[in-house]
């Protein structure tokens, strides 16, 4: 369904006046469209993958998370966001960062042992 909402904007965009040029406005709704698109193959992949097994893999599901966040990061408006609200992304991006750091090492001491 992403992909029929994509194409049907980038269509409609080039359709409109000036003819086959795109703003910038409309290249980032495109472009983010496409990041969503990305992270939701991502996500129906690391569902096969838990329906398949009998464990819950963790580093799928926070590189997923990790790659929504990079997401919204990409794509934000820097000059309309509050301060708070970038310390807040950044916050979170740290933390998942530091779980993957941890279940990384984690699995690399039982794989030791």
């Amino acid at each position: 369904m992403g992909a029929i909402h994509l194409t049907i904007i980038i269509i409609q965009r080039l359709m409109e006046p000036p003819y086959a040029l795109l703003e910038i406005a409309t290249l980032l709704e495109i472009f983010n469209l496409v990041l969503i698109i990305v992270v939701g193959y991502e996500l129906i992949k690391t569902i096969s993958v838990i329906a398949s097994s009998d464990r819950i893999p963790i580093v799928p599901i926070i590189q997923i998370a990790m790659t929504g966040v990079a997401t919204k990061i990409i794509t934000l408006d820097i000059k309309h966001i509050d301060a708070a609200y970038v310390y807040g992304i950044a916050a979170l991006m740290l933390a998942l960062s530091a779980s993957l750091f941890f279940v990384n090492a984690k699995q690399k001491e039982s794989d030791q042992l």
